[in-house]
């Protein structure tokens, strides 16, 4: 009994042998196209082109071809030998020096090797005629190369070498002409060097600066971390200096020009001071009122007289201090990351702070190796 297995089994069996009969036919169909090539010339013809027959190109599964090359009056020619049509045909197409193709094709069956070489010797009397004209060209390009570009841009282009074996191959260049050319790749050559030069003198400089920047903020490095230290230093004695635990009130009163304003809301009149007097001191008879008043952000002390319609008091405890921020209702003083917070009620002023090094030129204060 057959089974879906067994089924599967003889499909892919039957396609693993379609595979290789579709291989067989392939190769078969190559060595037939090898074949009219090997016998399109003699063997030690082909030896004398550098042609290997078995490292041909194949385009598709009905043509083989191989590309060698003719040198004719210091002309190099390029040919290509092309076999196609199931080995029936082999065709030499060689382009000449405008591109276009000079086409010979050779049909197998009846052609013998001395068709083929009568054939092949056709191209080559072809090319031969063709030499004065490609010789002419080239020398009128050399010339204008040289006299359309800059020399240094044709050697870095090309390179002396390159250059000096074309001028050397060019037969109608005048002796005057191949000097010229010859003295133009050695402006060139020397064009290139001493620019070389002076970028390899750029690039020296640029190093040197390079490592003494690195040096400089090295040095800076070290100066502003000694500076740090001393900032800390200096904040720590200071604020155990001048600093004590202190109180201070917020008041809140009404203005005594308040009755003259017109207002939706009662409480947007109502306004808030920071005094170091006690509250009692607004509770005496009388409107008029001299209080000595904190600015909250730098700490500043004013007296002022102020018309007070008393609401209330609350106490402001300042219990301890701190060098890593500013504290409000203090007077501070910064030195590094550091700072001194002093009591509005201290009249005595910090010690002079470190002395900041001056950065060097060349260093930013936003390089990655600052954390200042």
């Amino acid at each position: 009994m057959t089974s879906l297995a067994d089924v599967m089994t003889m499909t892919y069996e039957r396609e693993v042998e379609n595979f290789k009969e579709q291989m067989a036919l392939a190769q078969g169909r190559l060595e037939t196209l090898r074949s009219a090539l090997r016998n399109a010339l003699p063997a030690e013809l082909w030896a004398e082109l550098g042609v290997d027959l078995n490292q041909a190109g194949q385009l598709g599964q009905d043509e083989l071809w191989v590309d060698t090359k003719v040198t004719l009056g210091g002309i190099t020619f390029a040919i290509r030998f092309r076999a196609y049509d199931s080995g029936r045909y082999v065709s030499i197409v060689a382009p000449d020096y405008q591109m276009s193709e000079i086409l010979i094709s050779v049909y197998m069956r009846t052609a013998t090797k001395q068709d083929i070489l009568v054939a092949f010797g056709s191209i080559l009397r072809e090319f031969a005629e063709k030499i004065p004209a490609v010789q002419k060209k080239q020398h009128d390009e050399m010339l204008y190369r040289f006299t359309r570009y800059d020399s240094a841009f044709l050697v870095s282009q090309h390179g002396v070498k390159q250059l000096c074996e074309d001028i050397k191959l060019i037969p109608l260049l005048t002796a005057d002409e191949r000097a010229y050319c010859r003295k133009e790749v050695a402006k060139g050559w020397w064009e290139i060097r001493k620019e070389r030069q002076a970028q390899a003198l750029k690039e020296a400089q640029r190093a040197e600066q390079a490592e003494q920047a690195k040096a400089l903020k090295a040095d800076y490095a070290m100066r502003m971390q000694a500076y740090q230290e001393a900032c800390r230093q200096w904040a720590e004695a200071e604020t155990a200096r001048l600093w004590k635990p202190w109180n201070l009130w917020a008041v809140r009163y009404v203005p005594a020009w308040a009755g003259t304003q017109d207002v939706e809301c009662p409480d947007d009149l109502i306004q808030e001071i920071f005094v170091l007097d006690s509250p009692e001191y607004f509770l005496r008879p009388g409107l008029l009122c001299r209080v000595e008043k904190v600015n909250e952000h730098n700490g500043k002390v004013t007296e002022d007289f102020t018309f007070v319609g008393f609401l209330d008091a609350r106490p402001i405890f300042h219990a301890f201090s701190t060098i890593e921020q500013a504290l409000p209702h203090h007077r501070v003083y910064h030195s590094g990351n550091y700072v001194v917070n002093v009591p509005a009620l201290e009249v005595e002023t910090p010690a002079p702070a470190p002395e900041k090094p001056e950065r060097p030129d060349g260093v930013s204060l936003f390089d990655e190796d600052f954390d200042f």
